[in-house]
């Protein structure tokens, strides 16, 4: 059986793709689609360079902003929930 990772194209602006490079992910995709979509390409060895369009919303101006873009990331820990 065949495994890949396919990457569709984000929905966001062109701008946007020129300022974060062609790695966006789709903002339909959840954190956890975007870490089991990382393993799937680094099991494949693949490049699993990714990542998400962080935005601000301005309370004042009512305008949202993209300020960066971000990388989630599975973490482990012994803390309770």
């Amino acid at each position: 059986m065949l495994k890949v990772a396919r990457y569709d194209a984000p929905d966001v602006d062109d701008s946007l793709l020129e300022i974060y490079g062609p790695v966006v992910a789709n903002g339909s995709c959840t954190d956890a689609d975007i870490i089991r979509w990382q393993e799937l390409r680094r099991s494949t060895g693949e490049s699993d360079l990714i990542c998400r369009i962080t935005y601000y919303d301005d309370d004042i101006s009512g305008l949202t902003y993209p300020i960066g873009c971000a990388v989630p990331v599975l973490v482990v820990t012994d803390a309770s929930r």
